[in-house]
């Protein structure tokens, strides 16, 4: 099984809501955002670092959205995603790094990587927004955002961000 197979077979295993077509687009529009940890020939931990910027009201903040983070059963608890990330915060940093945590069990885990949370308010326009970019945007269009409001977090070296954004024309 090549790496790709092996990233799906995670994320189903994570996140599998049985919408095969969106599956579908996200690994064909957005593969090469996937980043992965390998430990002999298995695929152990994967996630997307999916390209985008923050628009603000007076400048851009270029940003990598965290989606679909994951690690096989096997292996959680050895420290794998914590490497993976941050081996992707040392790639970017002088790049903001957003994420939705899946529910709140995770945020101490997110908090302990230097994670702040903000408030994600998508019914209101005029917010600093997420803007996806590359094959992000493709995905983002045809999947689209509902109105919700959530927490997301993010991690920067340099920037403080908002203290509310908006994913409306995005994928949260």
């Amino acid at each position: 099984m090549n790496a790709k197979e092996q990233c799906k077979k995670i994320y189903l295993e994570a996140f599998d809501d049985g919408d095969d077509s969106f599956t579908k687009m996200l690994f064909e529009n957005c593969f090469e955002y996937c980043r992965y940890s390998v430990s002999g020939d298995t695929v152990t931990a994967m996630l997307f670092a999916l390209p985008c910027e923050l628009v603000c009201p007076t400048h851009s903040i270029n940003t990598i959205y965290l989606y679909a983070v994951a690690t096989l059963k096997d292996y959680r608890g050895q420290g794998i995603m914590s490497e993976l990330i941050e081996k992707i915060k040392k790639q970017s940093q002088n790049t903001l790094l957003l994420l939705r945590p899946i529910d709140n069990s995770v945020i101490s885990f997110y908090k302990r990587l230097g994670f702040k949370e903000t408030a994600v308010d998508n019914r209101t326009s005029g917010l600093p927004f997420v803007k996806p970019l590359g094959g992000y945007r493709e995905l983002a269009k045809a999947v689209g955002c509902d109105g919700e409001s959530f927490t997301a977090m993010y991690f920067s070296q340099t920037e403080r961000i908002p203290s509310k954004i908006s994913f409306k024309d995005s994928m949260p």
